[in-house]
């Protein structure tokens, strides 16, 4: 297993073909892209080392910035797990390294702003969605008939 950063796993993605790069991670293409996905790094479009080859321009995406709590280190490869699993050989191990964060937290949290958007909550559910109103009037009556069986079996 090999453990890269995201800038690390960019370089390698737009240096050579996905192909090549997958074949010394000795995985298919298609695994490995997931693993980029899975990182947030953009891969070449189908197409882009012809381009490049042709000597036409052809465009490299930039490497966004991570997604806020996603890490900055990824494992790529399959690790064996040794059996039966030994926990004091994990605790052993050095603890993980620190993240860093190149943007102030303030442009973080604009960009997930923008993302995002409003973000509108309801205090109460008197102006719920039909199927949530439907299923509240359901346990009202259910309340109702069950306060009314309790009645009669204390006052009978």
């Amino acid at each position: 297993m090999t453990i890269l950063t995201r800038e690390a796993l960019y370089e390698l993605v737009w240096a050579e073909p996905v192909r090549t790069v997958a074949t010394r991670f000795k995985m298919s293409d298609v695994a490995f892209k997931k693993h980029c996905v899975r990182a947030g790094v953009p891969v070449p479009e189908r197409g882009y080392w012809a381009k490049v080859a042709a000597g036409r321009k052809a465009f490299k995406i930039p490497l966004p910035p991570r997604d806020p709590g996603a890490s900055n280190v990824f494992e790529i490869g399959r690790e064996r797990i040794p059996w039966p699993y030994d926990p004091e050989a994990e605790l052993a191990k050095p603890p993980p390294i620190l993240p860093e964060f190149p943007e102030p937290i303030e442009a973080v949290k604009a960009r997930v702003v923008r993302r995002v958007g409003k973000v509108s909550f309801i205090r109460d559910l008197t102006t719920s969605c039909p199927a949530v109103r439907k299923l509240l009037d359901e346990d009202i009556a259910r309340v109702e008939r069950q306060r009314t069986t309790l009645m009669f079996a204390v006052m009978g």
